[in-house]
């Protein structure tokens, strides 16, 4: 599955280039794993949201160019960078409207995981791109019509999807919220430094906080905090200054009944499976992630 990692500055941050340059840098490097078919950041702005994304791993796209974007675009106003290293499944990542952040303006996101409704989706709001993720973004596009996103747009979004998703979102038209949705898939939050740290994996955020040489590890890998299954919540600048987990507004999602996509050694996809989420879909994910180890499979991801 592709990882997201990021980090979310308090109003009082004044270093955030160096923090993105230095830190950001490293916890993309630790979110790759085998997601290596690319790479993009998104640094939020009250101005604007800036992008950068190409079809490199973390380890070759944390480079001059890199550094050179997040000096460029990154300031003391900086709210938020976003990044994500993508395996690819469905959609090219020679196309580069496919890797993420996804951009259907002014709808900025990621996501992690398997959209497996997306045909769906799209006949109705259409998609801004070929891969399944797209569908989300197009939809939130929609849904906000001439208005800034709200809570209660994301949540019907997030609702839509079947399979699984880990959803960030923001929208330009008012980058001081950023938005999180998860639906069978995780989301780790880990604050340090005076950022507030986000990854899909606690796995991520720990090996973070040993590549960064934290003075008191064991403190801050204790401190990694999981959002619940099937919830929402609503991040700003307040939130990571104040007690951030309890100060995010928090929202319920459903919980219907879903299917998961496979995908064989061919690299297309296919629905093979539908059970209830709250038993069944740790053991089905553990497998889908052995099945990714496969060289078989590897080589064959589109």
């Amino acid at each position: 599955m592709c990882k997201i990692a990021g980090g979310i500055f308090n109003s009082t941050e004044t270093k955030q280039s160096h923090k993105i340059c230095r830190a950001g840098s490293k916890i993309l490097k630790c979110a790759e794993g085998i997601n290596t078919h690319a790479t993009g950041v998104a640094i939020v702005n009250p101005t604007g949201i800036h992008v950068y994304k190409n079809n490199k791993r973390a380890t070759d796209f944390v480079g001059e160019d890199f550094f050179r974007f997040v000096l460029e675009h990154a300031n003391e106003d900086t709210i938020a960078f976003i990044g994500h290293c993508r395996f690819a499944t469905q959609g090219s990542n020679m196309d580069n409207a496919n890797n993420h952040p996804i951009i259907d303006r002014p709808i900025y996101g990621v996501h992690n995981g398997v959209i497996s409704n997306d045909a769906e989706i799209a006949k109705e709001y259409g998609r801004c791109a070929d891969v399944d993720s797209a569908v989300m973004f197009s939809m939130l596009k929609k849904l906000s019509g001439k208005n800034a996103l709200k809570a209660t747009d994301f949540v019907k979004g997030m609702n839509k999807l079947n399979g699984s998703a880990t959803i960030v979102a923001v929208d330009e038209r008012d980058p001081t919220k950023i938005f999180f949705g998860l639906k069978n898939n995780p989301m780790n939050f880990l604050k340090a430094d005076d950022v507030l740290w986000f990854a899909s994996t606690a796995q991520i955020l720990t090996d973070f906080v040993f590549v960064m040489d934290y003075a008191d590890k064991d403190m801050y890998v204790n401190s990694i905090k999981n959002l619940k299954n099937y919830s929402a919540r609503v991040v700003t600048q307040k939130s990571v200054v104040h007690d951030w987990y309890n100060h995010m507004s928090k929202y319920k999602l459903n919980e219907p009944r879903f299917t998961i996509t496979k995908f064989n050694n061919t690299g297309t996809v296919y629905d093979n499976y539908t059970f209830d989420a709250d038993t069944e879909y740790e053991d089905l994910y553990r497998q889908l992630e052995l099945d990714k180890d496969d060289p078989a499979f590897l080589n064959n991801g589109n």
